[in-house]
């Protein structure tokens, strides 16, 4: 059996694992490869089959099948696809002189995160919508941001003298001073954060964005809700995931449920709803309103 056999079992297979995760066919085939192609016994064992679709009934071929699928799985559920990638982004833009043209490093950036990466076919109809909601807004806290403030509109709030990234992530984080330090207007600064930590006394922001982020709390540490609820700002910006992350599977109504849920349990009172391509989206007052 040749390279050839190879590549046609792992065809096969990234036609069924398509049909239920998020990627394009020719990224599940190539991930298979990479993994059979370093499986010794599986190669062995397929170049000495008399007949490729007898092998595919082997329990050989049936775990090494299982574990490509668990592998695309758990790669596809990582948050951030590539260190090296943003890394080299973050030292190349740290060079890069003030005048220079910053966008084909931040759109690296950005497409190595996934929660913002889904947004980039519709990216000026998602910032329409944030935007709206911010309004003249001088302060902004973004709660979870990840990488998302590199591409902020700052031109387009001309308002707002605050953008303060907060995240668990160091490297999203670093990866925003990063911008934060090439842009050098002080308007935007990361803070690397987790929530249990709470909130900083004595700070207020007019705005924060949670975008993503309430679903995931209630999924992962729900007794954290009620910190995420006590957020120092006046009006809270909340979205969910129209479709799961991995899974070609329609989340839309649990999402909602969710983050209307969250906003009245706290006692937010919900001033708009909206919705882009991949998110759908409400905006809030919440109890302890500061004025702007």
């Amino acid at each position: 059996m040749s390279d050839e056999s190879l590549r046609i079992l792992a065809e096969r297979l990234a036609q069924e694992v398509c049909r239920s995760y998020r990627l394009e066919r020719a990224e599940a085939v190539e991930k298979i490869l990479v993994l059979w192609r370093a499986d010794r016994a599986f190669c062995a064992a397929l170049t000495a089959a008399p007949d490729a679709d007898k092998f595919t009934r082997t329990r050989l071929y049936k775990d090494a099948a299982t574990r490509a699928r668990k592998a695309i799985y758990f790669t596809l559920r990582r948050y951030r696809a590539d260190d090296g990638a943003l890394a080299a982004a973050c030292e190349t833009l740290k060079t890069l002189p003030r005048d220079g043209d910053a966008a084909p490093l931040l759109n690296i950036i950005a497409r190595n995160h996934a929660s913002t990466a889904e947004r980039a076919d519709h990216l000026d109809l998602f910032w329409d919508e944030i935007l709206l909601a911010v309004g003249e807004a001088r302060s902004l806290i973004d709660v979870g941001s990840g990488v998302l403030p590199v591409l902020f509109p700052f031109s387009r709030a001309p308002s707002l003298e605050r953008y303060l990234a907060c995240d668990r992530d160091g490297a999203a984080m670093r990866a925003v001073e990063t911008y934060a330090a090439w842009r050098g207007d002080g308007r935007l600064s990361a803070r690397k954060w987790e929530l249990r930590e709470g909130w900083d006394a004595g700070e207020s922001f007019d705005v924060a964005l949670m975008l993503k982020i309430v679903p995931v709390v209630k999924r992962q540490e729900p007794a954290l809700l009620k910190t995420l609820a006590r957020v120092p700002a006046r009006r809270v910006i909340l979205t969910g995931s129209k479709e799961a992350l991995v899974k070609r599977r329609v989340i839309v109504r649990r999402e909602k449920n969710v983050i209307e849920g969250f906003a009245r349990d706290s006692g937010f009172r919900i001033l708009a709803r909206f919705e882009t391509p991949d998110e759908i989206g409400l905006v809030a007052e919440t109890r302890g309103a500061v004025p702007v």
